[in-house]
């Protein structure tokens, strides 16, 4: 009778041990899909060539950037797209996801790595927008009213593509099995 009690004390063990060893894992995975990173796709115009009005310099341009929870996909080929966030400016006036718009065009293509090689994006509130393109007709834009603008033409900006810091914390419940993991062997290290 003693030698069933060893073996199921035994039995029980293996069973204990192999619970908090997959309680671990699944706590170290679930922290590592809440850890994803933003990327931002980061746009620097050139320097306006014409000026209509007294709003705008040679010295404004387009600027902006769109932010997106995962990456571009590789050879989009013109697509609208929703990014979690954006902001865009002329040197006066600046735009994002928050302002009140009437537009807010945001269409893309991307090369085979991603990077975005054609655009066109319009956000503003109607006579005040800012606008870049480089589809069909190669322009950025900004506009106070039809006669006051900053303009060049057929003098495409960059883009530039980074990962940004995590976008989310790890779930609640994530960071406790973890913790419940780490426990669990820490104690049976203690045991041994």
């Amino acid at each position: 009778m003693c030698e069933v009690k060893k073996e199921h004390t035994r039995v029980k063990n293996i069973v204990r041990k192999t619970t908090i060893g997959v309680s671990f894992l699944i706590g170290a995975t679930f922290c590592a899909v809440g850890a994803q990173t933003e990327v931002a796709y980061t746009y620097t115009g050139n320097n306006f060539t014409t000026i209509i009005g007294s709003t705008y310099s040679t010295s404004d341009r387009v600027s902006g950037e769109l932010t997106f929870s995962t990456p571009l996909g590789d050879s989009l080929t013109f697509q609208v797209v929703t990014p979690v966030s954006f902001s865009f400016t002329d040197g006066d006036q600046t735009f994002t996801q928050n302002s009140s718009l009437s537009t807010d065009l945001i269409s893309v293509s991307t090369g085979s790595n991603g990077d975005i090689t054609n655009w066109f994006i319009d956000v503003g509130t109607g006579t005040e927008a800012v606008l870049t393109e480089d589809h069909g007709s190669v322009f950025d834009e900004g506009q106070q009213s039809t006669t006051d603008r900053g303009v060049l033409n057929n003098d495409a900006g960059t883009w530039i593509m980074s990962a940004g810091a995590p976008s989310s914390a790890p779930e609640p419940s994530a960071v406790v099995l973890l913790g419940l993991g780490l426990a669990g062997l820490a104690a049976l290290k203690r045991r041994a």
